[in-house]
Formats: C-alpha cells, structure tokens, sequence
C-alpha cells in the first residue's frame, strides 16, 4: 500500500490541529516534528510517506484557509482552469 492509512492521518489530523496557525504555504514533511515522522514511519512505512505527509498537511492548510476566509484556493493554475476553463 501506497498511501497514509487511517492512523497515519489521526497522527496527522492531531498534529494539524495543534500547528496549523504556523504552517506556511509551501510546508513540506522536513518541517514535521522528528518524533511524529518516526511515529508515522513505525505505523507504516512506504517509498512516497514524505511526499504522502506532505500532500496531505497542504490539503488540510488549503481546506483550513478556505473555511477560515470562506474563499476557495487552487493549488494550481490547471486547477482553477478545470473549474473555470
């Protein structure tokens, strides 16, 4: 398997919560504390979990300022253009 399974994502969801105020933009997985990546990589790990973790917090930002501001964001231009083409 090749992506976060459902405890992965709790560990995350939990970390999100506590951090999400101080995450920029373009956070990458190098930035997530030493002991929740080792704790993420005991539960399971795969060839993709930094660019699994880090997919997954910039989703959870995106989702965060959008319901904060109640604006939409697009990751991409391609996004914005399948919407609005």
């Amino acid at each position: 398997m090749r992506a976060l399974n459902k405890k992965q994502k709790a560990v995350l969801d939990e970390w999100f919560e506590e951090n999400k105020d101080d995450i920029g933009l373009f956070w990458d997985a190098e930035s997530l504390d030493y002991e929740v990546y080792v704790e993420l990589e005991n539960i399971h790990n795969f060839e993709i979990l930094h660019q699994a973790i880090t997919g997954y917090i910039q989703e959870q930002l995106i989702n965060y300022m959008a319901d904060r501001d109640g604006k939409q964001y697009y990751i991409t231009d391609r996004d914005y253009e399948e919407d609005y083409g």
